[in-house]
């Protein structure tokens, strides 16, 4: 009984996904109630692969549209993590396969919510061969905001090729209800 009690709340902690909650961050970076972000807002991120990437607010509503300088024409996933959620490591196999399977049409972005070093997010990335764009620094936290809170992660949103949103999912997702959302709007 008491084993079935553990592995019940195992799972369900481990579906749940891990808290975001960095209250250091989350105090500068937090729009006050009230506060909108300008229609034609950029936020500059910075990525591994070298070249910064450019998301462009195109929307009004509670979470926004955007569009991104590196995935015209693209179907865009914005995954939120760190690299301590084991819910979050667990998304990343899919996401290699995702985007080796769609590389015309997809783009990837793994947008870390951790206060980490680039050289220890680059050993990170090296390690789990990470073939998508991986952004890190302090604009993570501007974009997690302007896309309406991130709450818990891994916290995945999905923007159609015209930036639209498409979906937006907290927790660990199902490889197979991935893959069906997606192939929806390639």
């Amino acid at each position: 009984m008491k084993l079935k009690l553990l592995i019940a709340t195992l799972v369900i902690a481990f579906l749940a996904g891990c808290s975001s909650d960095n209250s250091s961050n989350n105090e500068k970076q937090t729009l006050k109630k009230g506060e909108t972000i300008k229609k034609s807002e950029i936020i500059s991120l910075e990525s591994l692969l070298g070249e910064p990437i450019e998301a462009e607010l195109t929307g009004e509503g509670r979470i926004k549209d955007f569009t991104f300088s590196n995935a015209k024409d693209k179907v865009v996933i914005a995954m939120y993590w760190s690299t301590n959620c084991p819910s979050c490591i667990a998304e990343i196999p899919h996401l290699i396969k995702l985007q080796e399977k769609y590389p015309d049409s997809l783009k990837v972005l793994g947008v870390l919510v951790e206060d980490k070093a680039k050289e220890d997010v680059e050993e990170f990335v090296a390690y789990h061969e990470i073939n998508y764009d991986t952004l890190y620094g302090e604009a993570n936290y501007e974009l997690a905001d302007a896309m309406g809170g991130v709450r818990g992660i891994p916290a995945m949103f999905i923007f159609k090729k015209d930036g639209t949103l498409h979906k937006n999912f907290v927790g660990l997702l199902p490889p197979e209800m991935l893959e069906a959302e997606l192939k929806k709007i390639l």
